[in-house]
C-alpha cells in the first residue's frame, strides 16, 4: 500500500470534541516515531493491569513485556502534538504456551496487543479525544524532541513544575525507505476499559521510512518526579527491540465491542 493511498477507503465523520473539530477514524498525515520494548517484572505488570479480563504476555524467567514509544505527530486531523505511550504487552488465548508463540507472531507480523498505562500528550484536544472517546489515561504534560550527533532524545517533564518524568534516547540507526507493500505496516491493538468493559481499538501505521534493531540501540532514564513510579514499578530491564520511523502515516479508529 502505497504512501499516496493508504489513507483511501476509510471514510471519515466529523466529531467535536469538547466544541473542537476532530475526525473518525483520525488520520495522521505525518509523524515520526521512537520506541522500544523492554523485559519487565511479571507480577507488578500483572498487578498494574485492571482486575479480570486484562491479563500480561508472560516470557520466561516471570517477565513482561512493557513498551514505551515517542510520537511527534506533525499533522493530524487535530492538528500537531506530541505525545508518549506507556504500554503493557497483552496475552491473546488461554493456553500457557501461546505467550511466547505469540511475542513470535507478533514479530513476524508487527501486529500487537497492549493496554496502555500512560498516555501523556501535549495539546488540550488530544488529552479531551483520548479520555472522552478512548477511556485512555491521558495527562497534560512538556514533551520535547532533540538531536545529538548519533541520537534522538524524547524528554517528558511536568507541565507545571518542568521536572523530568522520564527521558528516552534512541540510536538514529539504519533506515529503510519503504515500497508500496502491505508487510510496511504496523498494528497496534489497544484495549480500553470503557464502561466496566474492555473495548478495543485499533492504529494502523503506514512506515515511509524505519529501522529496527534487537537488544540494543535505545535507553530509558527515569526522574524522580511521581509520576517516574507509573515507569519505575514495573522495574524496566533490557531492551527486546528497538524501532526509529522518522517518516510515518496513521489510522486510528475508535474502540469497538470485539
Amino acid at each position: 500500500m502505497s504512501a499516496l493511498t493508504f489513507f483511501d477507503g476509510y471514510k471519515q465523520e466529523p466529531v467535536s470534541i469538547r466544541g473542537a473539530p476532530g475526525k473518525s477514524p483520525m488520520f495522521f498525515r505525518d509523524f515520526n516515531m521512537m520506541g522500544a520494548t523492554f523485559l519487565a517484572d511479571l507480577p507488578r505488570a500483572r498487578a498494574a493491569l485492571p482486575n479480570g479480563w486484562y491479563r500480561p504476555l508472560s516470557m520466561p524467567l516471570r517477565r513482561a513485556l512493557i513498551g514505551v514509544h515517542c510520537m511527534e505527530y506533525k499533522d493530524s486531523d487535530i492538528g500537531p502534538y506530541n505525545e508518549i505511550s506507556l504500554s503493557i504487552a497483552l496475552k491473546r488465548g488461554w493456553l500457557p504456551f501461546m505467550s511466547l508463540l505469540q511475542a513470535a507472531r507478533s514479530l513476524q507480523s508487527q501486529t500487537y496487543h497492549a493496554y496502555i498505562k500512560a498516555l501523556p500528550v501535549t495539546t488540550e484536544t488530544a488529552l479531551h479525544g483520548g479520555i472522552d472517546f478512548f477511556n485512555y489515561p491521558k495527562y497534560l504534560a512538556d514533551i520535547s524532541f532533540r538531536e545529538t550527533a548519533a541520537h534522538r532524545v524524547c524528554t517528558l517533564r511536568d507541565k507545571d513544575s518542568h521536572d523530568v518524568i522520564l527521558e528516552f534516547e534512541g540510536r538514529r540507526i539504519a533506515t529503510w525507505s519503504c515500497a508500496p507493500k502491505d508487510e510496511n505496516r504496523l498494528t497496534l491493538y489497544t484495549y480500553p476499559d470503557i464502561g466496566g468493559r474492555p473495548r478495543r481499538a485499533k492504529l494502523l501505521v503506514n512506515r515511509l521510512e524505519s529501522g529496527t534493531a534487537r537488544l540494543r540501540g535505545a535507553r530509558l532514564r527515569l526522574g524522580s518526579h511521581p509520576r517516574a513510579r507509573e515507569f519505575s514499578a514495573l522495574r524496566p530491564g533490557p531492551v527486546v527491540e528497538y524501532l526509529y520511523a522518522p517518516r510515518c502515516q496513521g489510522v486510528l479508529f475508535k474502540p469497538e465491542p470485539f
